[in-house]
């Protein structure tokens, strides 16, 4: 009896293993389906096309002494779900030159991978939809949208590419969106990572610098975790299941809303290395944020620009209720007193990305620069029913959707033709 048992155990292995495969597909098929119903995972369907290539977690980036990483210039093919391609500049956005077209109205847009446009086709990108809103209110002038974007910019290397690479392109505005990779925990800052990149990058004999190897956005240097600038086996492997499973995508949103603040699983997908506060410091710290900010707008005025802040808002403020459900604009001049937004940001404990936001508006406020907030404005699209749900706006905790992109688009259309000139030469606005 007992060698018939041990003779069964192998088939009753394969048999538990044949059903569990078929129970887990079939799982995953339902999932899928009814995210073909609802649409949640919309944007991040692969685009249909020759290309054959693995999918990556996000595009390749060489790293880069200045950047600390930059994206692959020419680069063609599949991330995060959608075919990207990148210029000879090494932007998401079609072939372009340094010097800007006479009459045309240049606008570079300056962030993470909100701005890079994650998980969503060219064609529905913020800056496409930008540029097709704006071509026909521009006084008949040509209107080029440039994507500054590159995943897991922070402030600080969105600064050094607007002061190196943005001013060779003397654009007309400068949209600065930085805020969600600003506010992540690492080992150490950014300035300081940086600093080490550099310091890596130059004393590698032999190698070019620009290409010396091929860094991921998101990452930090974790020593404790046995490799240098990489996240832990567990945490990549959850990045991967939500992307490109249904199942986990499902099992996620259903953790999320059991666990609304995301104690439990958030940092598993979207946080570096999954660190909670107490086991490092923010990417860039306030002070340095701030200053990177005035720094951007000081940048942009001095090359002739116009600057506006365009002020991200995460998932979690749209499902929460609104405290102060006013019908405030989401566009403002930002001159005068805090607003009631002010402090109801600054009621939101434990919140990391509201004191970011905050410092934000300060900013807007003391440079009088104009703000886009685009919490007002998601929740007038949701109250007015105009979209019919946060999942036809985010396709995660931060990354919009296509609907998303086109509601930054429009916010974004109104306030730069409002700051136009009626009239302009072929070469330059006139003097602001």
């Amino acid at each position: 009896m007992y060698r018939r048992g041990l003779q069964r155990r192998p088939r009753l292995f394969l048999f538990s293993l044949l059903v569990t495969v078929l129970f887990l597909s079939s799982l995953e098929f339902t999932c899928r389906v009814l995210e073909q119903a609802t649409g949640p995972r919309a944007a991040l369907r692969t685009t249909a096309g020759p290309l054959r290539e693995p999918d990556r977690v996000s595009a390749p980036m060489p790293a880069d002494p200045d950047l600390g990483w930059r994206l692959q210039p020419g680069f063609r093919g599949q991330s995060t779900g959608v075919l990207v391609q990148h210029n000879a500049l090494g932007l998401r956005s079609p072939e372009t030159t340094l010097a800007r077209p006479p009459g045309t109205v240049r606008i570079l847009l300056l962030g993470d991978s909100t701005i890079y446009g994650h998980g969503v086709p060219a064609g529905a990108t913020l800056r496409s939809q930008l540029e097709k809103l704006l071509a026909p209110r521009m006084q008949g002038r040509a209107v080029q949208v440039i994507n500054a974007g590159v995943p897991g910019f922070s402030s600080e290397q969105s600064l050094r590419l607007l002061q190196t690479l943005g001013v060779q392109l003397s654009p007309d505005f400068v949209v600065i969106a930085s805020l969600f990779c600003d506010a992540e925990i690492a080992p150490r800052t950014d300035r300081e990572l940086l600093a080490a990149t550099r310091q890596t990058l130059e004393h590698r004999p032999g190698t070019p610098a620009p290409n010396a190897k091929t860094v991921q956005p998101h990452t930090v240097d974790s020593s404790r975790w046995g490799k240098a600038d990489r996240a832990p086996w567990a945490v990549w492997m959850a990045r991967r299941l939500v992307e490109h499973s249904a199942l986990a995508r499902t099992g996620y949103r259903l953790a999320m809303a059991l666990d609304p603040r995301g104690n439990a699983v958030a940092p598993w997908v979207h946080s570096p290395g999954g660190m909670s506060l107490s086991a490092g410091v923010p990417r860039v710290p306030l002070a340095d944020y701030r200053h990177n900010l005035e720094e951007m707008v000081r940048v942009t005025r001095q090359m002739g620009a116009v600057p506006v802040l365009l002020l991200l808002a995460p998932r979690a403020y749209l499902e929460a209720p609104n405290p102060e459900d006013s019908s405030e604009a989401g566009l403002e001049e930002n001159a005068g007193p805090a607003s009631r937004r002010d402090a109801r940001a600054e009621t939101r404990a434990g919140d990391p990305v509201a004191s970011y936001r905050r410092v934000m508006r300060e900013v807007a406020r003391e440079q009088a620069v104009s703000l886009v907030d685009m919490e007002p404005v998601l929740r007038d699209l949701l109250r007015s029913r105009r979209v019919p749900s946060l999942e036809a706006l985010f396709m995660d905790e931060v990354h919009p959707t296509p609907a998303g992109h086109l509601a930054m688009a429009r916010a974004l259309a109104d306030i730069l033709v409002q700051a136009t000139p009626a009239s302009a030469s072929d070469t330059r606005f006139p003097a602001r």
